[in-house]
């Protein structure tokens, strides 16, 4: 049940040179993102936060966010793709590729 209502919100993942690590962020979950030293390790982290911030809301009563549409959280962003992570390695519908620094 938590993986799906995970893989309805949008996430960004973007590389800060401040932290010196990729940064992952779910918008419509206030406040939860992860960090990393690639990007996949920054996903995979977030996957976590994601579902414990959704069970402590579940906890307390508070309802889930409804997920909203990349364009809604990001109007500036002409491209997005849905994706699959599975180890080292993004899938989305048009192709694979491998996610490091750099």
């Amino acid at each position: 049940m938590m993986k799906n209502n995970l893989q309805r919100y949008p996430i960004s993942v973007f590389w800060s040179d401040e932290d010196e690590a990729y940064i992952a962020i779910a918008p419509d979950l206030e406040g939860c993102s992860a960090g990393g030293a690639t990007a996949v390790a920054a996903l995979q982290e977030l996957q976590v936060a994601m579902s414990l911030w959704l069970e402590a809301a579940r906890q307390i009563g508070k309802p889930f966010p409804e997920p909203s549409l990349p364009k809604e959280v990001w109007p500036s962003t002409k491209r997005w793709q849905p994706c699959r992570i599975v180890g080292d390695k993004v899938y989305s519908s048009n192709r694979v590729s491998k996610m490091t620094q750099g």
